[in-house]
């Protein structure tokens, strides 16, 4: 249990004291910090499908298509590299996944109580997920704005890799020797976030310009060009 014999208190807190340390961990935890806001203005005002709308979005969005793909590399890092990293990844799963089973509770109430109760038993103490009082709150959550626009720009650039890659008709896995990125502008926004969406898109190096030479894919938002130079073989997928 890398968590250890102290379980974390709060999100807010553990960004507050450093152990969740990396862009995209504040990135999602932002935007569950979103989530809990809106599903609650919605419930309070009986729209329950705009409570689940919210909550749905950030499950299979944010959380699922997105922030599991490019933070799996950092969390499965056995050979402990970024011990740190590592640990600010952990940290913010765990905060995801108490906040995601709470949020789901009034929707799906009977599976929510019995995940909550095993994944998360040293907390609940076996008190039920619905019991008075549990419902996530949003100031437990950071709002990190630097962090959430990295993690913006994270997702299009991760999205014009995929689209790179599905347009080669190679798997997300297969090797991108060389990635150009343009323009260099967006750099510093990136740069947060740009190990994690490397290690998603399974690519080895990032050069940056203000024109790429060969246009492989372009972001949705159309910020971003890439120029991707691939492996030479499908065996190194």
């Amino acid at each position: 249990d890398k968590l250890g014999e102290t379980l974390p208190e709060s999100a807010v807190k553990d960004v507050a004291n450093g152990v969740i340390s990396e862009a995209l961990d504040q990135w999602i935890l932002t935007r569950l910090h979103r989530a809990v806001a809106k599903a609650t203005v919605a419930f309070e005002e009986y729209e329950y499908a705009n409570a689940r709308a919210a909550v749905e979005d950030f499950f299979w969005n944010d959380f699922c298509d997105n922030y599991l793909e490019m933070v799996k590399t950092r969390v499965y890092d056995e050979a402990g590299a970024d011990a740190k990293g590592q640990m600010s990844a952990v940290h913010t799963i765990y905060h995801c996944l108490d906040g995601i089973l709470r949020l789901f509770a009034p929707i799906t109430p009977h599976i929510t109580d019995e995940l909550w109760q095993a994944i998360f038993a040293r907390k609940s103490a076996g008190a039920s997920i619905h019991a008075r009082g549990n419902w996530p709150v949003a100031a437990d959550y950071p709002v990190v704005e630097s962090a959430e626009a990295s993690g913006i720009a994270g997702v299009q650039l991760l999205n014009a890799i995929r689209k790179a890659k599905s347009e080669r008709n190679v798997s997300i896995k297969f090797p991108i020797t060389t990635l150009a990125i343009a323009p260099t502008s967006a750099k510093a926004q990136l740069e947060p976030v740009l190990k994690d969406v490397q290690g998603a898109g399974n690519v080895d190096a990032v050069t940056w310009t203000d024109k790429v030479a060969n246009v492989t894919a372009t972001s949705e938002d159309g910020a971003l060009s890439l120029d991707a130079v691939f492996a030479e073989s499908a065996d190194a997928a």
